[in-house]
């Protein structure tokens, strides 16, 4: 008797092939001048919702496009951010992917094992956090969220509901963008652990409230210029809200995000440490130095900031409530520090291409 052939089976997607060795940079020197340290280029950056977190990816930025360096993109759009954490296999579907890549620069949710299998051994790992509730009001009011409730109606419910806007964005918003699961919110020794976890693999976590101070760090970590560091205060609220110290929302916000807290606290203090350890009197002087190399940017580039309405497509950052800035004087060095996030992985898409011709 006949039987029946065994139906075939089903084609399987082919397998992410591992990351190949980045390119060399073009024109990174080994060192920079008056600096003795060589300097390091592979930068895995947990880009942190409304953290001033955009001054940091700018500076990224402007490294990659002056040496040539490959960040990781997304295939369309300008970040990675999902609801689920980073994968490896996500690479594949990232522009540029067959070359490896110095960089990662872009909005996603981290999972370190995971970031571990694309990027290079000897990556710093570096990322940015802001006091808690400051972090929230800008969020709120950056997604138009005021629109259907106010922030005193949303802090007053019992309990303040915890469903993420959009499915991304909501409490303890740090936390959950490096990865915490929101079950473990909650849970002071899972939220423990996880900033043990952080501490551990992340060579430096700045604080948006001492910017300057974490660049300067920063500089140092990397064994960069001064100039490398100028930032501007790139997709900052035109008008945050702000809540008095006695505010009944103030007080449920603050016991809502307590999570949050425990990671900044931590990371504040860890920065304090590492100021002292540098020299307060120093600390002063390269604080200073960052100041003027900025003053300088801003006024050889006539650097003005701007409302959405003044701004052109190339530096306007999405949404109607953030500042932007421009570049009067035109020039395209003067204008890498002023453009949008969307620009950039432009600019970096067609480095990818100019790449691909090349090889």
């Amino acid at each position: 008797m006949r039987t029946a052939a065994a139906p075939p089976a089903p084609a399987t997607r082919p397998a992410c092939p591992p990351p190949p060795p980045p390119l060399r940079p073009a024109k990174l020197p080994h060192r920079f001048p008056g600096l003795t340290c060589a300097p390091r280029h592979r930068v895995g950056f947990l880009k942190t919702h409304r953290s001033g977190s955009s001054a940091v990816q700018n500076v990224l930025f402007r490294l990659a496009a002056h040496h040539q360096l490959v960040p990781l993109l997304p295939a369309a759009g300008s970040q990675l951010l999902g609801r689920r954490p980073f994968r490896a296999s996500d690479r594949c579907a990232a522009a540029g992917h067959q070359f490896g890549c110095h960089i990662i620069n872009v909005a996603l949710r981290w999972d370190h094992d995971q970031v571990q299998q694309v990027m290079p051994n000897d990556t710093v790992y570096i990322s940015i956090v802001r006091e808690p509730l400051r972090q929230f009001l800008s969020m709120f009011r950056h997604l138009e969220l005021d629109r259907f409730v106010s922030l005193e109606e949303f802090a007053a419910q019992r309990p303040i509901p915890s469903t993420r806007f959009g499915g991304m964005y909501g409490r303890n918003q740090q936390l959950w963008d490096f990865g915490l699961p929101e079950e473990h919110h909650d849970d002071d020794n899972k939220v423990r652990e996880k900033v043990a976890e952080i501490e551990r693999h992340f060579q430096l976590v700045l604080v948006a409230e001492r910017m300057d101070e974490s660049l300067v760090l920063l500089r140092h970590l990397l064994c960069w210029p001064t100039a490398y560091v100028v930032s501007m205060r790139l997709n900052a609220l035109m008008a945050p809200i702000e809540l008095p110290v006695d505010s009944p929302a103030r007080s449920a916000l603050q016991r809502w995000l307590r999570a949050d807290r425990l990671l900044y606290r931590h990371f504040a203090g860890r920065l304090e440490q590492r100021v002292r350890q540098f020299g307060e009197d120093r600390m002063r002087q390269e604080v200073a130095a960052l100041r003027e190399e900025t003053r300088r940017v801003v006024a050889e580039c006539r650097i003005v900031r701007s409302p959405p309405a003044e701004l052109e497509e190339w530096n306007r950052w999405p949404g109607h409530r953030v500042y932007g800035f421009s570049a009067r004087n035109g020039s395209r060095l003067c204008q890498m520090y002023v453009a949008a996030e969307h620009t950039w992985v432009q600019v970096m898409r067609e480095l990818v291409e100019a790449l691909k011709a090349i090889r």
